[in-house]
């Protein structure tokens, strides 16, 4: 389904980058797990299967979700942006991807660990964190002990299956963890790329739990000792309007109001959100659009007839990075951040777009998100739903 017509595709090529280094915080947060059991686990930990028979309802969650996609074979924009990065920074720009896409096998010693992602050992088996030392899996240390952690105390020995103790700080608190790969990243050239972590911090909100992890009824598994609710472990986030066909986490993130003044559609966009928006990869773009229908149904007028990078950029929410001559051009060969027009936490903007016929009899406005501009997505190979643009909220007006 086309949705938009795109105009400017040398611009909107060059928008979508993938992760690059970690961007050092200015203090660390240390915190280390003291767990007293030593069991051996008998069941294979980087195996979310193993869990099932326990925690069979977050496996199942966690299998829906992005981080069990995490590995290139299993996300097709990753993947694309990988070989690209490779191309341009060299093959060993792989080993950083890995850091947090599959930190189990950052090393990429055991393809079927590293093709789980995110599994339940990534963020379970960890008793450090040391997130000055870099991303994923340089900022966690995992128990060699097969100590298998949460966010809530656990008697030494609670499970025959694997060894349990006191949750570690950095669980409790609902973000530390998180931000142990979503935090911020930097290229080369120490321009900013991801800024999520920062730009969390500064608006002082809820943990990324509480969004992205919200609570659900039932219990975990069979063996909660929480039977009414648990953290869903599905990881909330832009993908599953895609994958899920779910598009309210994303409708939850942004209030839209819309109205007519005059000729014009006067857009009010407010970001409830705990970050930026959009926030995450530097290549995901949020647009508002906007059509006039005639009693027929017939479409009498379109806010960007040529696209909206060329009709309406103010309604364009992303990143523009270019070089030294000022070309746009990915967020790893940036030396600068020339624009970033998204919407801060908790900012609200109006966007208007003018030119509503007199004759149209309604008048329907959309607000748009991209996981990466559909010209990228055909650039490095994406040619499923992923690089197709998906609706996150209409409005009806009658004039």
């Amino acid at each position: 389904m086309n949705l938009v017509r795109w105009a400017a595709p040398s611009l909107l090529l060059t928008l979508g980058v993938v992760g690059c280094d970690r961007a050092q915080t200015e203090s660390a947060t240390t915190a280390t797990a003291t767990a007293t059991s030593t069991a051996v686990a008998v069941v294979d930990v980087d195996d979310p299967q193993a869990c099932t028979p326990c925690h069979a309802a977050v496996v199942a969650e966690w299998k829906e979700s992005q981080h069990s996609r995490a590995h290139e074979s299993r996300d097709p924009i990753f993947a694309g942006m990988r070989k690209l990065r490779m191309k341009h920074e060299g093959a060993d720009v792989a080993n950083k991807c890995a850091l947090c896409h599959y930190p189990r096998d950052a090393q990429r010693q055991r393809p079927e660990v590293a093709q789980r992602g995110m599994a339940c050992s990534s963020c379970h088996l960890a008793s450090a964190l040391h997130p000055e030392k870099g991303p994923g899996a340089k900022a966690l240390t995992w128990s060699t002990q097969n100590v298998m952690a949460g966010p809530h105390d656990l008697a030494a020995d609670a499970s025959p299956a694997h060894g349990t103790g006191p949750a570690p700080d950095f669980m409790k608190d609902g973000s530390s963890l998180c931000l142990a790969c979503h935090d911020a990243t930097k290229n080369p050239q120490g321009v900013a790329a991801c800024t999520t972590g920062f730009e969390w911090k500064e608006g002082q909100g809820d943990s990324c739990v509480s969004c992205h992890m919200p609570t659900v009824e039932g219990p975990s598994g069979a063996v909660a000792s929480r039977p009414k609710q648990h953290r869903s472990h599905a990881f909330h986030g832009p993908h599953r309007a895609w994958y899920q066909k779910d598009a309210d986490f994303l409708k939850s993130a942004v209030k839209m109001t819309s109205a007519l003044d005059d000729d014009a559609v006067v857009v009010r966009l407010e970001n409830v959100s705990q970050h930026g928006f959009p926030s995450g990869f530097p290549g995901r773009m949020v647009v508002v659009v906007a059509k006039a229908l005639d009693e027929k149904g017939s479409v009498v007028w379109e806010s960007a007839p040529n696209g909206p990078m060329a009709d309406t950029p103010g309604a364009v929410l992303f990143k523009k990075y270019v070089d030294d001559e000022g070309n746009v051009v990915p967020a790893p060969l940036a030396t600068k951040l020339e624009a970033d027009t998204r919407l801060k936490t908790g900012e609200t903007r109006e966007i208007r777009l003018a030119g509503v016929p007199l004759g149209a009899t309604s008048v329907q406005v959309q607000l748009l998100y991209l996981l990466l501009p559909p010209p990228l997505a055909k650039k490095i190979g994406v040619e499923g739903p992923e690089g197709k643009p998906k609706v996150i909220e209409t409005l009806n007006l009658a004039p």
